[in-house]
């Protein structure tokens, strides 16, 4: 993997406090890791540009693209939204 194996506890009592610590860690990566975190959600989901991968789990969120996961894209600019996809994903499961 060419990017840090960020992995999270999703919090679901404080979902905008998981969602701040997953675009904290993408906006503490390298130019070229955000490129294919970027590259990784428009492929896949033909997310808008800016937004990033991650993957989710009933417990978990990481970044990137990982098997055995719900995937989603993230708009790094919308805390509430990133709260909202995240929670909505790891209760589908």
């Amino acid at each position: 993997m060419a990017y840090p194996a960020a992995t999270f506890e999703i919090d679901r009592s404080s979902p905008e406090g998981t969602a701040k610590a997953v675009i904290s860690a993408y906006q503490a990566l390298n130019e070229s890791d955000k490129a294919r975190l970027c590259g990784e959600a428009h492929d896949h989901l033909c997310a808008d540009d800016g937004w990033f991968a991650v993957s989710i789990t009933a417990d978990q969120v990481q970044l990137g693209f990982h098997t055995d996961c719900l995937f989603a894209a993230i708009n790094p600019d919308d805390l509430a939204e990133a709260a909202r996809i995240i929670t909505e994903m790891a209760n589908q499961l």
